[in-house]
């Protein structure tokens, strides 16, 4: 990308910074949830499915 620079002096000051930022699990697959509950009655359990994409390690994964 170019960027026009005018050499004009009574132009204000400014400045134009771009950050890339493509961390690795921005594009890895990840778990998906599936028979979620529409509703869930507060303070009670609940169960839901969960399929962990191949090549993702169990030491991959944090839940609570």
């Amino acid at each position: 990308m170019e960027i026009p620079i005018h050499a004009d002096a009574d132009a204000a000051c400014s400045e134009f910074r771009v950050e890339y930022l493509n961390p690795p699990y921005m594009t890895m697959k990840r778990p998906q949830i599936s028979n979620v509950p529409k509703k869930i009655a507060f303070n009670s359990k609940f169960h839901v499915n969960v399929a962990i994409p191949t090549g993702l390690g169990n030491g991959d994964l944090k839940g609570t």
